[in-house]
């Protein structure tokens, strides 16, 4: 049974107890319970702030202020800090189980209020906050996705204490996860869950990530089954323009004359962006927040003419209609809708727009319920601007920086040349 010991120049109650080794053997602990034996009468401001905090009445602590605790009750509480720790050490609970029943003694043992939040509580509060720390809009967005379908997976358990959350529950939400999308997807999902998670533990919240140890799948990079994504040729996007509403079209021609920009920079483009006056369109890329001041070239000029007069000299965003479909549910609406278009046009064969069971027709060969990928998207147009830049025989350099990508490892997987730019090449070989 566990026993108060007092030490020698130590104003604290010390607890002690025995403890069975792995070896066989018998250890006695000793830990001081921060508990006086000779309890300060009052209580400090300080100390009135951790009781408030705690949730104690204000009458009780106004009683205590007059009042102080007696030093019969102190060593009582102290033994029965001992007694708790004792029980914790003999039956090998984790740091997080002592936490748990350590929870009603905080303020007398460690002064801070150690209650562990629930799953959605601390998740809610952290993904508020992204905004706050300077976070892009679609980052925000992402948590959230990630966010809803962990507590898809968790159902009811999403209310427990994060501290309840265990190793193999995160295992079983990685499988789930793997179950449904591409290696790629799940380990950005897995990973921004664990990075909340992280959070806690660097405020002391937990002691450990419950993902930690979880071993994420790997890419199969050999898989035959892949499709490999590439640029639009002249003729198919005539044929997309062909489809495409006023809106689309100025988008399809802003992303090809702005250098290739993705889906949602386009979308999200804003007037006060454009300076007429120095001829440039200046943009903060979503994805990589980088800074780029793109040359008004004259066909995007005429395209950007167009688009104020239909939008008013008011408009906020050059394709208003898009960018309030981006802001609404992201990249993902606006994607499909797009390959829709290229459906229609007959350049890819699975339909986007079709889904459950219409879409599984078209897809016989479908791994599980992952989503296929079509060979062209409108991110298609980034591999377009860069292999026909190429073929036209700029250098490089200037076509990795007008495209925007961060190495000439990324960009050389979006070059795809041309059998007539490949002809010539081989033709500079000489005779022999």
């Amino acid at each position: 049974m566990a026993f108060l010991r007092e030490r020698k120049k130590s104003p604290y109650w010390y607890a002690c107890f025995n403890v069975h080794e792995p070896s066989g053997r018998w250890k006695q602990v000793s830990k001081c319970t921060k508990i006086r034996k000779e309890p300060i009468a009052g209580l400090s401001e300080r100390e009135e702030g951790r009781l408030l905090a705690a949730g104690m009445e204000e009458e009780k602590i106004k009683e205590l202020r007059e009042v102080g605790m007696s030093a019969a009750e102190a060593r009582k509480l102290a033994q029965k800090v001992a007694d708790a720790w004792e029980s914790a050490m003999k039956k090998c609970w984790t740091v997080t189980h002592i936490r748990r029943v350590m929870s009603d003694l905080t303020f007398d043992v460690a002064g801070d209020d150690l209650v562990v939040p629930s799953v959605r509580g601390w998740f809610e509060e952290y993904i508020s906050g992204l905004s706050r720390r300077g976070k892009a809009m679609a980052t925000v967005r992402n948590y959230r996705n990630a966010r809803e379908r962990f507590f898809a997976f968790l159902g009811e358990r999403a209310d427990w204490p994060m501290d309840r959350i265990t190793p193999k529950m995160m295992n079983d939400f990685m499988m789930d996860l793997a179950g449904m999308y591409a290696v790629r997807t799940v380990k950005k999902e897995f990973q921004i869950v664990c990075g909340i998670f992280n959070a806690a533990v660097r405020l002391g919240l937990l002691d450990r990530c419950p993902g930690q140890g979880v071993e994420l799948p790997r890419d199969k990079k050999t898989d035959s089954g892949r499709i490999a994504r590439r640029g639009f040729t002249l003729e198919e996007l005539r044929r997309v323009l062909e489809r495409c509403d006023e809106e689309w079209r100025s988008m399809v021609l802003c992303s090809l004359y702005l250098g290739g920009q993705r889906l949602g920079d386009v979308a999200m483009l804003r007037w006060d962006a454009v300076d007429w006056e120095k001829g440039v369109v200046k943009l903060v890329t979503q994805k990589t927040g980088r800074e780029m001041v793109v040359p008004m070239v004259p066909a995007l000029a005429g395209v950007l003419r167009e688009r104020q007069t239909v939008c008013g000299e008011d408009a906020v965003f050059v394709h208003p209609s898009r960018a309030g479909m981006y802001e609404r549910s992201g990249s993902g609406r606006l994607s499909a809708e797009f390959s829709g278009m290229l459906f229609d046009a007959g350049l890819i064969d699975r339909d986007p727009r079709l889904a459950g069971k219409r879409y599984r027709k078209l897809t016989p060969a479908r791994d599980g319920k992952r989503r296929v990928k079509n060979e062209l998207s409108f991110h298609s147009l980034r591999y377009t601007v860069a292999t026909m830049l190429h073929d036209a025989g700029v250098v490089p350099a200037m076509v990795q920086e007008i495209v925007g990508h961060s190495s000439a490892a990324v960009h050389a997987g979006y070059i795809k040349f041309g059998a007539e730019a490949t002809e010539k090449a081989l033709e500079k070989l000489p005779e022999l």
